[in-house]
């Protein structure tokens, strides 16, 4: 219970501290000059867009499910939805586990692995951003170009090339990749050690999908795509807020891949239900690159933010309550959940050959049976 209070508290007090930082460098008059002098026709495709982008994700889940169930594309979509919904109103992150049990449940499928495709999901996610961010900083460079964009620039392509180095790794030799990284986690304290235990357990029964290339080819396309549509609809708000009379058109495409990158990584950061603050902030630090006021910025994140919103927790909503769900319910199963998952995952660690790391002989096992 204190724990899961100690995780609100935190996303609270971070939202409100980046929303604190943005305002204080903000001037509302600008701010309403800025919603004053907006083109709103715009955000007709850029809603249409990232409806489509939602629908691609469900097609890309379908995908990474296939190798674990032949899941139906209604079915991925709508719980989806729930889950991305759950994320809006829920603190603590609590979607990701809305996901995994709706469609545990529904799908008779365990939880850990209905939770292993959405880690992979989030993977693929994360891989793909950081390559558009390279695009960003290498292609369109920001007129601000200064030391830490360098150093992003850098560390962003270090970080996608190990990322892709250490998957063709994972996936030709598993066991002593899996072996490696339990080696490398031995120094972590032992609540955070048996956090990235689980969480690395299942990544790799999600990465089970791609042992197919059709798959991997599949994943990578709609993962390219689902961002790419995803950066027009920010791109489209760019022009929505006539910044594209600031820049050049290739500067301004620049702006819109940055923008989208720095949002939802900066949604990665323990936060209130629907990023409120962060989102912000980071939409700010990324078009200051460009040389775009804070007003204009936050103007623009604020709109883009609250129209995403609405349209995930609407279509969510829709779909939750056509399955007659609560949200009572959901919290009442969460403990029971999450203990059913942690057992199920460890089950599938020692199928794996990454046991417990707590279990000390078990391990040794592992290593034993692997070296013979």
């Amino acid at each position: 219970m204190f724990k899961s209070l100690g995780k609100q508290l935190l996303g609270f007090g971070l939202t409100l501290f980046f929303l604190v930082i943005v305002l204080l460098n903000v001037k509302f008059d600008e701010v309403g000059t800025a919603f004053g002098q907006a083109n709103y026709l715009y955000l007709i495709p850029a809603i249409t867009i990232t409806f489509v982008a939602y629908l691609v994700r469900a097609w890309r889940w379908q995908i990474i499910l296939k190798p674990t169930k032949k899941v139906s594309y209604g079915s991925s979509y709508s719980v989806m939805m729930i889950g991305f919904m759950a994320n809006n109103l829920l603190p603590a992150r609590i979607g990701e586990f809305v996901r995994a049990y709706t469609l545990g449940a529904q799908e008779k499928i365990s939880k850990s692995l209905s939770l292993a495709t959405i880690v992979l999901e989030r993977v693929c996610d994360g891989l793909t951003l950081v390559a558009f961010m390279g695009i960003a900083l290498v292609v369109f460079p920001s007129p601000k170009q200064t030391g830490w964009t360098e150093f992003i620039e850098v560390f962003s392509t270090a970080i996608f090339l190990f990322a892709i180095l250490f998957l063709v790794f994972l996936i030709v030799r598993e066991k002593l990749a899996l072996r490696v990284v339990s080696f490398l986690m031995k120094p972590l304290p032992n609540g955070l050690e048996k956090k990235a235990h689980n969480l690395l357990t299942s990544f790799v029964l999600g990465l089970h999908a791609l042992k197919n290339g059709r798959s991997i080819l599949a994943i990578v396309g709609t993962s390219a795509l689902v961002w790419t549509m995803e950066s027009c609809s920010y791109y489209l708000m760019l022009r929505a807020f006539k910044i594209d009379q600031l820049m050049g058109p290739l500067e301004l495409v620049g702006a819109g891949l940055l923008l989208l990158v720095f949002v939802n990584l900066g949604t990665m950061v323990p936060s209130a239900p629907g990023f409120f603050g962060v989102y912000q902030a980071a939409a700010t630090v990324a078009l200051g690159a460009y040389a775009v006021g804070s007003a204009t910025a936050f103007s623009l994140a604020l709109l883009t933010n609250t129209f995403q919103y609405v349209l995930v927790t609407a279509i969510g909503l829709f779909f939750f309550t056509r399955r007659n769900m609560s949200f009572k319910a959901l919290r009442a199963n969460k403990k029971a959940g999450d203990q059913e998952q942690e057992a199920e995952t460890e089950e599938a660690a020692t199928t794996l050959g990454l046991e417990d790391p707590e279990n000390e002989n078990a391990q040794k096992t592992s290593y034993s049976a692997a070296d013979s």
